[in-house]
Protein backbone atom coordinates (compact mmCIF):
# COMPACT_ATOMS: atom_id res chain seq x y z
CA UNK A 1 0.00 0.00 0.00
CA UNK A 2 1.30 3.85 -1.14
CA UNK A 3 1.95 5.73 1.76
CA UNK A 4 -0.03 8.97 1.41
CA UNK A 5 1.73 11.85 -0.45
CA UNK A 6 2.15 14.76 2.64
CA UNK A 7 1.01 18.37 1.45
CA UNK A 8 3.94 20.80 0.89
CA UNK A 9 1.73 24.02 0.81
CA UNK A 10 -0.86 25.68 2.81
CA UNK A 11 -2.91 27.89 0.42
CA UNK A 12 -3.72 31.33 1.26
CA UNK A 13 -6.06 32.81 2.74
CA UNK A 14 -8.16 35.32 0.73
CA UNK A 15 -8.58 39.01 2.62
CA UNK A 16 -10.75 40.25 0.15
CA UNK A 17 -13.31 39.25 -2.23
CA UNK A 18 -12.53 38.59 -5.87
CA UNK A 19 -13.95 41.58 -8.03
CA UNK A 20 -17.09 40.89 -9.48
CA UNK A 21 -17.51 41.34 -13.40
CA UNK A 22 -18.93 45.02 -14.52
CA UNK A 23 -22.42 45.46 -16.40
CA UNK A 24 -21.61 47.63 -19.15
CA UNK A 25 -21.46 51.69 -18.88
CA UNK A 26 -22.48 54.16 -21.76
CA UNK A 27 -20.99 57.04 -20.13
CA UNK A 28 -17.80 55.25 -19.33
CA UNK A 29 -17.13 53.62 -22.87
CA UNK A 30 -18.47 57.38 -24.39
CA UNK A 31 -15.52 59.34 -22.27
CA UNK A 32 -13.22 56.18 -23.23
CA UNK A 33 -13.95 56.87 -26.44
CA UNK A 34 -13.18 60.78 -26.41
CA UNK A 35 -10.08 60.34 -24.55
CA UNK A 36 -9.12 58.13 -26.49
CA UNK A 37 -9.71 60.66 -29.83
CA UNK A 38 -8.18 63.55 -27.86
CA UNK A 39 -5.18 61.58 -27.18
CA UNK A 40 -4.45 60.04 -30.62
CA UNK A 41 -4.53 64.06 -31.69
CA UNK A 42 -2.03 65.09 -29.24
CA UNK A 43 0.21 62.30 -29.38
CA UNK A 44 2.15 63.20 -33.10
CA UNK A 45 6.26 63.00 -31.96
CA UNK A 46 6.74 65.41 -35.23
CA UNK A 47 4.25 68.00 -33.91
CA UNK A 48 5.53 67.71 -30.41
CA UNK A 49 9.28 67.83 -31.51
CA UNK A 50 8.47 71.48 -32.95
CA UNK A 51 6.85 72.61 -30.23
CA UNK A 52 9.86 71.60 -28.14
CA UNK A 53 12.24 73.40 -30.34
CA UNK A 54 9.64 76.65 -30.45
CA UNK A 55 9.63 76.86 -26.51
CA UNK A 56 13.68 76.33 -27.07
CA UNK A 57 13.57 73.22 -25.29
CA UNK A 58 15.49 71.91 -27.48
CA UNK A 59 18.13 73.02 -29.60
CA UNK A 60 20.15 70.34 -30.93
CA UNK A 61 18.90 66.98 -32.24
CA UNK A 62 21.37 64.15 -29.69
CA UNK A 63 20.19 60.93 -28.62
CA UNK A 64 16.57 61.93 -27.80
CA UNK A 65 13.86 62.69 -29.61
CA UNK A 66 11.45 64.95 -27.69
CA UNK A 67 8.51 63.65 -29.07
CA UNK A 68 8.95 60.06 -28.55
CA UNK A 69 9.41 60.59 -25.40
CA UNK A 70 6.73 62.36 -24.39
CA UNK A 71 4.87 59.64 -26.31
CA UNK A 72 6.01 56.78 -24.15
CA UNK A 73 5.64 58.85 -20.81
CA UNK A 74 1.67 59.28 -21.90
CA UNK A 75 1.49 54.98 -22.84
CA UNK A 76 2.88 54.25 -19.81
CA UNK A 77 1.27 56.01 -17.48
CA UNK A 78 -2.15 54.37 -19.09
CA UNK A 79 -0.57 51.13 -17.32
CA UNK A 80 -2.00 50.38 -14.26
CA UNK A 81 0.98 50.41 -12.02
CA UNK A 82 1.77 52.04 -8.28
CA UNK A 83 5.55 52.08 -8.37
CA UNK A 84 6.90 54.93 -9.50
CA UNK A 85 10.70 53.36 -10.10
CA UNK A 86 8.95 50.66 -12.50
CA UNK A 87 6.89 53.45 -14.24
CA UNK A 88 10.12 55.03 -14.81
CA UNK A 89 11.33 51.66 -16.00
CA UNK A 90 7.81 51.06 -18.29
CA UNK A 91 8.21 54.52 -20.00
CA UNK A 92 11.95 53.61 -21.32
CA UNK A 93 10.99 50.90 -22.50
CA UNK A 94 8.41 51.91 -24.03
CA UNK A 95 10.16 54.74 -25.46
CA UNK A 96 12.98 52.62 -27.08
CA UNK A 97 9.92 50.15 -28.32
CA UNK A 98 8.52 52.46 -30.60
CA UNK A 99 12.09 53.95 -32.18
CA UNK A 100 13.95 55.79 -29.47
CA UNK A 101 17.49 55.21 -29.33
CA UNK A 102 19.32 53.05 -25.88
CA UNK A 103 20.68 55.62 -23.29
CA UNK A 104 21.51 55.45 -19.66
CA UNK A 105 18.35 55.63 -17.23
CA UNK A 106 19.45 59.17 -15.66
CA UNK A 107 19.74 60.58 -19.77
CA UNK A 108 16.52 59.25 -20.33
CA UNK A 109 14.99 61.29 -16.56
CA UNK A 110 16.76 64.13 -17.42
CA UNK A 111 15.27 64.77 -20.90
CA UNK A 112 11.80 63.83 -18.97
CA UNK A 113 12.57 66.87 -16.76
CA UNK A 114 13.43 69.03 -19.27
CA UNK A 115 10.15 68.66 -21.06
CA UNK A 116 7.95 69.16 -18.38
CA UNK A 117 7.00 72.76 -19.12
CA UNK A 118 5.63 71.09 -23.02
CA UNK A 119 4.06 69.11 -21.14
CA UNK A 120 2.50 71.44 -19.18
CA UNK A 121 1.48 73.52 -22.31
CA UNK A 122 0.30 70.85 -24.12
CA UNK A 123 -2.32 70.00 -21.10
CA UNK A 124 -3.54 73.39 -21.03
CA UNK A 125 -4.21 73.77 -24.69
CA UNK A 126 -5.99 70.26 -24.86
CA UNK A 127 -8.37 71.10 -21.88
CA UNK A 128 -8.76 74.36 -24.13
CA UNK A 129 -9.88 72.22 -26.78
CA UNK A 130 -11.92 70.24 -24.98
CA UNK A 131 -13.92 73.08 -23.31
CA UNK A 132 -14.57 75.00 -26.60
CA UNK A 133 -15.58 71.14 -27.79
CA UNK A 134 -17.81 70.46 -24.94
CA UNK A 135 -21.57 70.97 -25.94
CA UNK A 136 -23.64 74.01 -23.97
CA UNK A 137 -25.71 71.57 -21.94
CA UNK A 138 -28.68 74.21 -20.29
CA UNK A 139 -29.24 74.11 -16.63
CA UNK A 140 -32.19 72.71 -15.80
CA UNK A 141 -35.04 72.95 -13.11
CA UNK A 142 -33.78 75.60 -10.12
CA UNK A 143 -30.33 76.07 -11.49
CA UNK A 144 -31.68 77.13 -15.23
CA UNK A 145 -31.63 80.96 -13.48
CA UNK A 146 -27.83 80.50 -13.01
CA UNK A 147 -25.38 81.42 -15.52
CA UNK A 148 -22.95 78.24 -14.89
CA UNK A 149 -22.57 76.68 -11.42
CA UNK A 150 -18.69 76.46 -10.38
CA UNK A 151 -17.10 74.17 -8.20
CA UNK A 152 -13.74 74.48 -7.27
CA UNK A 153 -11.67 72.09 -5.38
CA UNK A 154 -8.17 70.49 -4.83
CA UNK A 155 -6.52 67.01 -4.66
CA UNK A 156 -3.03 66.15 -4.03
CA UNK A 157 -1.04 63.32 -5.27
CA UNK A 158 1.44 62.14 -2.99
CA UNK A 159 5.12 61.47 -4.89
CA UNK A 160 8.07 59.36 -4.94
CA UNK A 161 11.60 60.87 -4.84
CA UNK A 162 12.15 59.89 -8.56
CA UNK A 163 9.74 62.73 -9.04
CA UNK A 164 10.20 64.94 -6.60
CA UNK A 165 12.44 67.20 -8.25
CA UNK A 166 10.70 67.15 -11.55
CA UNK A 167 7.28 68.40 -9.86
CA UNK A 168 6.60 71.04 -6.85
CA UNK A 169 7.35 69.95 -3.59
CA UNK A 170 9.29 69.10 -1.01
CA UNK A 171 11.20 66.20 0.55
CA UNK A 172 10.89 62.42 0.16
CA UNK A 173 6.80 62.32 0.70
CA UNK A 174 6.35 65.10 -1.92
CA UNK A 175 2.79 66.07 -2.96
CA UNK A 176 1.63 67.55 -6.10
CA UNK A 177 -1.77 69.23 -5.79
CA UNK A 178 -4.33 69.96 -8.79
CA UNK A 179 -6.51 72.77 -8.23
CA UNK A 180 -9.14 72.75 -10.48
CA UNK A 181 -12.83 74.21 -11.28
CA UNK A 182 -15.35 72.22 -12.32
CA UNK A 183 -18.35 73.67 -14.64
CA UNK A 184 -22.10 71.90 -14.33
CA UNK A 185 -22.79 73.83 -17.96
CA UNK A 186 -19.49 72.22 -19.55
CA UNK A 187 -19.72 69.15 -18.01
CA UNK A 188 -15.83 68.90 -16.54
CA UNK A 189 -13.10 70.90 -15.51
CA UNK A 190 -12.41 74.16 -17.34
CA UNK A 191 -9.87 75.33 -15.12
CA UNK A 192 -6.43 72.98 -13.45
CA UNK A 193 -3.55 74.85 -12.09
CA UNK A 194 -1.15 72.67 -10.38
CA UNK A 195 1.46 73.54 -7.16
CA UNK A 196 3.27 71.97 -4.28
CA UNK A 197 1.13 70.19 -2.12
CA UNK A 198 1.93 72.57 0.74
CA UNK A 199 -0.13 74.77 -0.86
CA UNK A 200 -3.54 75.20 0.21
CA UNK A 201 -7.10 74.42 -1.44
CA UNK A 202 -7.82 77.84 -0.53
CA UNK A 203 -4.58 80.12 -1.82
CA UNK A 204 -5.33 77.92 -5.15
CA UNK A 205 -8.57 79.63 -6.33
CA UNK A 206 -9.60 83.14 -6.68
CA UNK A 207 -10.44 84.08 -10.31
CA UNK A 208 -9.22 87.11 -11.99
CA UNK A 209 -12.69 87.43 -13.16
CA UNK A 210 -15.73 86.42 -11.58
CA UNK A 211 -18.61 84.99 -13.98
CA UNK A 212 -21.95 87.24 -13.48
CA UNK A 213 -24.81 84.94 -12.44
CA UNK A 214 -22.95 82.17 -11.84
CA UNK A 215 -23.33 80.34 -8.40
CA UNK A 216 -19.94 79.02 -7.19
CA UNK A 217 -19.99 76.91 -4.60
CA UNK A 218 -17.09 75.74 -2.29
CA UNK A 219 -16.81 73.91 0.96
CA UNK A 220 -15.39 74.81 4.58
CA UNK A 221 -11.61 74.92 3.32
CA UNK A 222 -12.55 78.09 1.09
CA UNK A 223 -14.03 80.09 3.90
CA UNK A 224 -12.84 83.84 3.18
CA UNK A 225 -14.89 86.94 3.64
CA UNK A 226 -12.90 88.98 1.81
CA UNK A 227 -13.34 86.50 -2.01
CA UNK A 228 -17.66 86.51 -0.79
CA UNK A 229 -17.45 89.99 -1.12
CA UNK A 230 -15.33 90.02 -4.25
CA UNK A 231 -17.84 87.51 -5.88
CA UNK A 232 -20.45 89.50 -4.68
CA UNK A 233 -19.33 92.54 -5.82
CA UNK A 234 -19.08 91.11 -9.27
CA UNK A 235 -22.16 89.93 -9.81
CA UNK A 236 -21.71 86.38 -8.72
CA UNK A 237 -23.36 83.98 -6.53
CA UNK A 238 -21.53 82.26 -3.94
CA UNK A 239 -23.06 79.47 -1.58
CA UNK A 240 -20.82 78.02 1.43
CA UNK A 241 -21.13 77.10 4.71
CA UNK A 242 -19.50 78.96 7.36
CA UNK A 243 -17.29 78.15 10.41
CA UNK A 244 -19.02 77.54 13.28
CA UNK A 245 -17.71 80.93 14.95
CA UNK A 246 -19.30 82.86 12.68
CA UNK A 247 -21.69 85.17 13.76
CA UNK A 248 -22.69 87.43 10.60
CA UNK A 249 -24.94 90.58 10.82
CA UNK A 250 -28.28 90.49 8.64
CA UNK A 251 -28.14 93.67 7.42
CA UNK A 252 -31.03 93.53 4.44
CA UNK A 253 -33.78 90.59 3.71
Amino acid sequence: MACPIPELFVVPPLRRTLRSEQAPDPLRDQLAAIVERSALEMLDPALIEAQAEDMRLVTRKRVHHAGLVVVALVLSALQRSTDTQGRWLDAQRTYESIGGARSGKTSFRNNVRKLVPLMNRMLRRRLAKLAERTQDNALRGRLMHFADVLVPDGCAFKLAVALSGMYPGTGTDAELKLHAVHSVRAGGAVRVEVSAGSVHDSDGFWPECWQRDALYLWDLGYENKERFLDAALAGAQVLQRLKSVSNPIVVAA
